[in-house]
C-alpha cells in the first residue's frame, strides 16, 4: 500500500517545490500533463496522483487550466488564474478572470512567465450545452483579428463541464462604466470626464471599429451594446475594441435566433424568424450612440418582458441632448445634423436604414472641428482672471433671483395655479442645470448659448405665466441678469471665433443687435406678450 504524501502548491513559484522536493517536482509535471488528468484545477481543493508507487495529494493557491502550446501541440502551457480575486466580467455568458501567468516544462526544469494581459472566460455548460457558442466565439474572434485567441479547452467528467477561452485582454474602460451617469461616479479618478470632445472622438472610434472589426471582416456581431466595446482612453484619440463574439455569425450564414440585449436589438431580431444582416449591427450601434449624445440612460434599460412596441418607443431619440452640455455647446444646426445621423441608423426597416459606411460618411460631414478649436482657444489663448471673478460674480446674481423664483412657485402652488407651478417648476429646474454647468465651466464662449437656452425657456414659461404679472416681473429681473451676462468681455475677446474659427471683435451692427434683441426679449417678457 503506497502512502500518500500532502503538498500546498503556489502555482505562481513552482521553482520553490522543484528546489525543495525534486521528486513531488517531478510527479506534478508528470501529472499535469497526463491526459487522463482533469485539465483544470480549482483552487484549495486537493488532487491525488500516484507516481513511481507514491500517491501524492496537490492542493493549488490558485487555479490552473491546460492548454496546448502554439509552437508544439504536443507541449503544453498552464494558465493561472485566482477565482478568490473580483472577476473582470460577469454574467450569463459566465465569468471573466484575468491571466496571473503562464506555466511551461522545459527538460525537468518548470518556467513561469509573467502575465501578458490575457484574460479567460470560464462558461458552466453542465446545465445547458453551449458549446457551439463557445466554438463560434473563438471562430469570429479569429476571423475579426483585433483580439488575440487561443483554441478553447473544455474540461468534463459525469457530472460536470466546463469551456475556458482564453484571449487578449482589451485595453481600456468598459463603454457602459463611461456613458452610464451612475457608473461612471465610480471611476471619476481612473477615467477623463464626458465631455463633448470626447464624445465626438468615441462616435468615430466605435463607428470605425464596428466597421473594420466586425463588418468588413463579413460578421454579424448580434450583441452590440456599451458593455461589449471597450474604449481606450490612453490613445488620442481613443480607440475602440469590440468584444464579446458569443452570438456573432458569418455574414453568409442565418441560424434564425433571436438573440442580444433588449434595448439594443434591432427590430428584425424580434421576428419569429429572425433574419440577420450587417444593418442589425449598425441598428445597436445607433442606440449607442443616442445613448452617448445624451439619450436619456434609463431609455437603455429595458427589461425581458418588453416588446418590440415598447422597444421602439424607447428608441425614438426625443430626449437626445438632454445633458446641459450638449444643450449649451452644440449649434441647433448640429443638433438636427447629428439627430439625422442617428434616425438614419435607427430607420425600423433594415433595407432602408444606413450601412456603417453612409453612417460614418454623415457623421464625417458635420463641422466638429470647430468645437475642438474653442477649447484649444479657451485652454491656451485666453487669461481669464478677470473675467472668471467678473463671471462668478453675476451667476451668484442669477442664482439669487432662481431662489426667489422658487419662492414664487411655491406661492402658485399655495394659491392652487397648477399649470403656472409647472410651468415655474421646469424654468427653474432647467435654468439653474444651465447656470450650475456655466459655474463649473466658465467658458466665454458658452455664454451666448447660456443666454439663448435660457431664454428659449423663459420664453416656453412665459406662454403659462402671461396672467401672473408678479411673476414675470421676477422672471424679467432673472431674464436681465442673464442677458447682461459678460457683456463687455466678450465683445473684447471676439464671440464671433465660436462661428468663424477667427479671432477678431463683433462689428457694431452686430453689437447694436445683440442689445437689441436683450431689450425686446426683457420688455416683452415685463409685457407679458
Amino acid at each position: 500500500m503506497s502512502r500518500t504524501m500532502f503538498f500546498s502548491v503556489d502555482a505562481a513559484n513552482l521553482q520553490n517545490l522543484q528546489i525543495n522536493n525534486q521528486k513531488a517536482f517531478a510527479a506534478l509535471e508528470s501529472y499535469l500533463n497526463d491526459i487522463d488528468s482533469p485539465g483544470a484545477w480549482n483552487n484549495n481543493q486537493g488532487y491525488k496522483y500516484t507516481h513511481k508507487d507514491i500517491t501524492y495529494c496537490f492542493s493549488f493557491n490558485q487555479s490552473l487550466v491546460r492548454r496546448p502550446r502554439k509552437s508544439d501541440l504536443k507541449k503544453h502551457a498552464f494558465e493561472i488564474f485566482d477565482p478568490n480575486k473580483n472577476p473582470l466580467g460577469k454574467g450569463g455568458y459566465g465569468i471573466v478572470y484575468p491571466i496571473l501567468g503562464t506555466i511551461q516544462f522545459e527538460f525537468g526544469n518548470v518556467i513561469t512567465r509573467p502575465p501578458k494581459n490575457k484574460l479567460v472566460k470560464i462558461q458552466n455548460h453542465s446545465y445547458r450545452d453551449q458549446s457551439h457558442s463557445v466554438l463560434r466565439e473563438y471562430q469570429g474572434l479569429l476571423q475579426a483579428g483585433h483580439i488575440a485567441v487561443k483554441p478553447p479547452v473544455f474540461v468534463e467528467d459525469k457530472e460536470s463541464k466546463f469551456s475556458y477561452l482564453i484571449m487578449e485582454k482589451a485595453e481600456g474602460v468598459v463603454l457602459e462604466r463611461f456613458i452610464n451617469p451612475v457608473k461612471r461616479l465610480d471611476l471619476s479618478e481612473e477615467i477623463p470626464e464626458l465631455n463633448l470632445i470626447h464624445r465626438i472622438e468615441i462616435t468615430f472610434a466605435i463607428l470605425k471599429a464596428i466597421k473594420e472589426q466586425v463588418t468588413d471582416k463579413h460578421l454579424i456581431h448580434r450583441d452590440i451594446k456599451p458593455g461589449n466595446i471597450i474604449i481606450d482612453f490612453s490613445k488620442s484619440p481613443p480607440i475602440a475594441k469590440v468584444i464579446d463574439f458569443g452570438f456573432v455569425l458569418r455574414a453568409s450564414e442565418q441560424d434564425y435566433r433571436r438573440c442580444g440585449t433588449r434595448a439594443y436589438r434591432a427590430p428584425e431580431s424580434f421576428n419569429p424568424q429572425a433574419l440577420y444582416t450587417a444593418k442589425a449591427d449598425v441598428w445597436s450601434t445607433g442606440r449607442i450612440l443616442s445613448y452617448l449624445w445624451g439619450d436619456k440612460y434609463t431609455n437603455y434599460y429595458i427589461s425581458r418582458d418588453k416588446d418590440l412596441d415598447y422597444v421602439l418607443e424607447k428608441s425614438r431619440n426625443e430626449l437626445l441632448f438632454s445633458e446641459p452640455e450638449l444643450e449649451l455647446y452644440l449649434t441647433n444646426e448640429d443638433k438636427s445634423k447629428i439627430r439625422a445621423c442617428l434616425n438614419a441608423m435607427l430607420i425600423v426597416n433594415p433595407e432602408e436604414r444606413v450601412s456603417i459606411d453612409e453612417a460614418i460618411k454623415q457623421f464625417s460631414q458635420i463641422d466638429f472641428e470647430k468645437y475642438k478649436r474653442l477649447k484649444q482657444f479657451t485652454n491656451s489663448e485666453l487669461d481669464l482672471t478677470d473675467y472668471d471673478i467678473k463671471l462668478r460674480k453675476q451667476i451668484n446674481v442669477i442664482h439669487f433671483h432662481l431662489i426667489t423664483l422658487q419662492r414664487k412657485e411655491q406661492d402658485l402652488r399655495d394659491r392652487e395655479c397648477f399649470d403656472a407651478t409647472n410651468a415655474m417648476s421646469r424654468l427653474v429646474s432647467k435654468l439653474t442645470i444651465y447656470t450650475n454647468y456655466l459655474e463649473k465651466n466658465p467658458d466665454p464662449f458658452l455664454i451666448k448659448r447660456y443666454q439663448d437656452c435660457c431664454i428659449k425657456e423663459v420664453n416656453l414659461a412665459n406662454l403659462t405665466l402671461k396672467n401672473h404679472r408678479d411673476a414675470l416681473w421676477l422672471v424679467a429681473e432673472l431674464s436681465t441678469a442673464i442677458l447682461l451676462l459678460g457683456v463687455g468681455y466678450l465683445f473684447a475677446f471676439g464671440i464671433n471665433y465660436y462661428y468663424t474659427g477667427r479671432l477678431g471683435l463683433f462689428s457694431q451692427t452686430r453689437s447694436e443687435k445683440m442689445v437689441e434683441e436683450m431689450k425686446s426679449s426683457v420688455l416683452g417678457i415685463m409685457a407679458g406678450n
